[in-house]
């Protein structure tokens, strides 16, 4: 979203009638107002900017010393007196408020020192097994949540997989949609040539029909031709003439069988 539109569907959201006369955005204004001088614009922070953001661990408790001292106590003496530097201060002053009678060490102080010893000694027995049971009890709390948490990952991957999978069949619908085209255009050009080749045989039939209706009418015209020439050159004939004819032939044929040798 750019700039513009976000300062449009601001100044919009501030002009609302509820939001004016109850003034429970007073901040938000402020807020875009300073965005405004300065010249940019929040944006809203999404996933993908807070992708890398470290998930949050369990918090476990500082370490202590004498069981009760944290040891940032001790540190913090370790630069100007050492090592020895907190426990030094302790006795110290302790000495101090002792012998100033600021702390008076009265009865309850001995029962202090008796409940104090009390207390060590049931932390050192209990405590390692009542830590084991408590600390049990917040692992399997936090085995839960991991394990949810897990079941909802492998959910959201399979189902991620899945939808690849059917993004990959849908693929290969188009390539199988593609195939049948081409197998129909196959069709289409095998059906074309097959009536091709019905026309190309009807037409070359029809043509050899009409070739041999040619070849046919040139024969009975050459046979009739051939029958009215003889039936005219024989009615040209009278019978002096065949008689005529008939002798000149037998008068030739000796002439020819001589000439052939016979």
């Amino acid at each position: 979203m750019n700039a513009v539109n976000t300062k449009r569907i601001m100044k919009r959201f501030l002009k609302v009638p509820s939001i004016m006369k109850n003034r429970n955005f007073d901040k938000l204004e402020k807020f875009y107002v300073l965005s405004d001088l300065c010249g940019s614009v929040a944006t809203i922070k999404t996933s993908a900017t807070n992708r890398n953001v470290p998930r949050l661990v369990r918090q476990e408790p500082g370490k202590v010393v004498c069981g009760f001292i944290p040891q940032e106590y001790f540190l913090a003496f370790h630069s100007r007196t050492g090592v020895t530097g907190f426990p030094t201060f302790l006795f110290t002053f302790g000495t101090f408020l002792a012998s100033k009678e600021y702390y008076v060490l009265e009865h309850d102080f001995y029962v202090g020192i008796s409940f104090a010893l009390l207390w060590i000694i049931i932390v050192k027995k209990i405590g390692p097994d009542f830590a084991k049971s408590m600390d049990k009890e917040i692992d399997d709390y936090e085995n839960a949540w991991k394990t949810s948490r897990e079941t909802e990952k492998k959910f959201y991957e399979d189902t991620i997989a899945e939808e690849q999978k059917n993004q990959e069949m849908a693929e290969g619908e188009l390539l199988l949609l593609e195939a049948k085209r081409f197998n129909v255009a196959l069709q289409l050009e095998q059906e074309f040539r097959k009536r091709l080749h019905i026309v190309y045989v009807e037409v070359k039939k029809r043509l050899d029909y009409q070739v041999a209706l040619a070849a046919v009418e040139q024969l009975f015209l050459r046979k009739n031709i051939a029958d009215w020439v003889e039936k005219e050159v024989r009615k040209s004939f009278t019978a002096e003439k065949d008689q005529e004819m008939i002798n000149h032939c037998l008068q030739t044929l000796p002439e020819i069988l001589k000439s052939e040798g016979l």
